[in-house]
């Protein structure tokens, strides 16, 4: 029952990665297809959502030891007329898997774990990181009230960073907007409004909050390079429609947008080379 239970696994674990992989050039395809970044956004939301919950289903499966006994595992593919083929795995297997199963879980738990704890170690670096923050000047501030009334966003504060590399947001609960100390006084009016806007949106649609989950979920299914290359494209997705939400109000505005971002690039080039110790992340 042990050894057919592992089998079973084995078979289950083979058939969960394959899917994975084909869901993954499935989405990647529609993306393909599809002209709306928002969309694009969500069809690898939805990937990683049934990816983690697949993995999920399948641990409390094998740690319930639910498994029928089987003679032989198979991997299960389904057929044209809709029923289970099958890739059989060995029996041959299971004097190895008798006790390679067990140790693959405990080396899978424990690289998880590692994971988890590394995910709670920049958490708290962030933590910290936002104590050293300032209060906006109160031109600056009076701007970012204007913008959180105008799209609609309640309890957001703006912290400014020395050692920022980057604007980011932090934090799902009550909200902050980051923007490096350094670079208020290199914009003008205009394009730190556009940079605070594109921020502003990664509140208002909760970007943090659905990004951390995503990010947990990539370290319970850290084996699988599908997942980590789709919260990759995902936060590519995330960016390019926070652009167009700035600019959709005409090409007047893509303009002035483009112009600002190609003066943001610059910026962060030269605090780039200028500080090596300076801090850079997305959504950490």
């Amino acid at each position: 029952m042990f050894v057919d239970t592992n089998l079973s696994a084995v078979s289950t674990w083979m058939t969960y990665f394959v899917q994975i992989a084909l869901g993954y050039l499935t989405t990647r395809g529609l993306c393909a297809l599809i002209d709306s970044a928002r969309i694009r956004l969500r069809l690898w939301g939805c990937f990683l959502f049934l990816t983690i919950a697949g993995w999920t289903i399948f641990g409390v499966h094998v740690s319930a030891g639910s498994s029928a006994p089987l003679t032989t595992a198979s991997l299960h593919v389904v057929g044209n007329r809709g029923q289970w083929g099958f890739w059989p795995v060995s029996g041959s297997w299971a004097g190895h898997l008798a006790w390679v199963g067990p140790w693959t879980w405990r080396l899978y738990l424990s690289i998880a774990i590692i994971f988890m704890l590394q995910l709670l170690w920049k958490s708290l670096r962030l933590r910290s990181f936002l104590r050293t923050g300032q209060a906006p000047s109160e031109e600056v501030g009076l701007l970012f009230q204007k913008l959180c009334r105008e799209m609609k966003v309640s309890r957001c504060d703006l912290i400014l960073l020395p050692e920022l590399r980057s604007p980011a947001t932090a934090c799902w609960w009550r909200p902050q907007v980051l923007l490096p100390t350094e670079l208020v006084p290199f914009l003008d009016s205009g394009q730190l409004a556009d940079v605070l806007r594109h921020e502003l949106v990664h509140v208002r649609c909760r970007h943090y909050l659905w990004d951390r989950l995503a990010a947990l979920g990539c370290r319970l299914v850290f084996f699988h390079p599908a997942v980590w290359f789709a919260h990759r494209r995902m936060r590519q997705e995330r960016e390019l429609a926070c652009d167009l939400a700035v600019v959709q109000d005409g090409m007047d505005r893509r303009l002035h947008y483009a112009e600002c971002l190609v003066k943001l690039a610059r910026w962060w080039f030269l605090a780039r080379r200028n500080s090596s110790d300076a801090i850079g992340f997305f959504l950490v």
